[in-house]
């Protein structure tokens, strides 16, 4: 797949997480935030998008051509695809109460932890041009970012609402950068493992 359509799917899939506040955190977050089967199905289609935008960063070789820098393009791919089958079972058993559903959960935060050290990466590597280069951490922000104002505010829906118009923002300008970088021709596209 070809970045062109990997960053036309990343940009459509952005403001997904931004859709699911708004439809299911109108209550605040934390334990007010209701499980659906469609807040499953928005968290997929998030989740795609955002394995759409790691797939094209790979492809544009982002954090360079090491072998550490394929490991470093194969974690977040491994942690969304986790963060995806949690997603899955929110469609079929929203909010179920088990510990491997609890478990499964955790790899949201983790790949978004994983996002911020990510995006130092991109930086050093010096691959992406300009301002584009350092988008990735801008993403990476997000978790810390919301942290942040939870622990300033409290978790309230306004909070809820700036946590995801961040996100969507931030991933939407992500996909962007995989849809107008060129991949040049010493660069081979990535498989799509999604």
């Amino acid at each position: 797949m070809n970045n062109k359509m990997l960053g036309t799917l990343a940009m459509s899939g952005a403001p997904f997480l931004f859709l699911d506040y708004c439809m299911h955190g109108m209550n605040g977050g934390g334990e007010q935030f209701q499980h659906t089967s469609m807040s499953g199905i928005l968290s997929i289609v998030y989740i795609s998008a955002w394995m759409c935008s790691m797939v094209g960063l790979s492809n544009l070789k982002a954090t360079g051509e090491s072998k550490s820098a394929k490991v470093w393009l194969i974690i977040p791919l491994v942690t969304l695809s986790i963060a995806n089958i949690w997603n899955g079972w929110e469609v079929i058993q929203p909010g179920a109460n088990t510990f491997l559903y609890h478990l499964l959960d955790m790899f949201w935060p983790i790949s978004n932890l994983f996002m911020f050290f990510f995006g130092i990466k991109v930086i050093l590597a010096r691959q992406l041009q300009g301002w584009k280069r350092y988008i990735p951490l801008v993403v990476g922000l997000w978790l810390p970012f919301t942290i942040l104002l939870n622990a300033i505010a409290g978790m309230s829906t306004t909070i809820m609402m700036v946590s995801g118009i961040y996100s969507a923002f931030t991933w939407t300008v992500l996909g962007y950068i995989v849809y107008t970088s060129p991949v040049t021709d010493k660069l081979r596209y990535a498989p799509v493992v999604i």
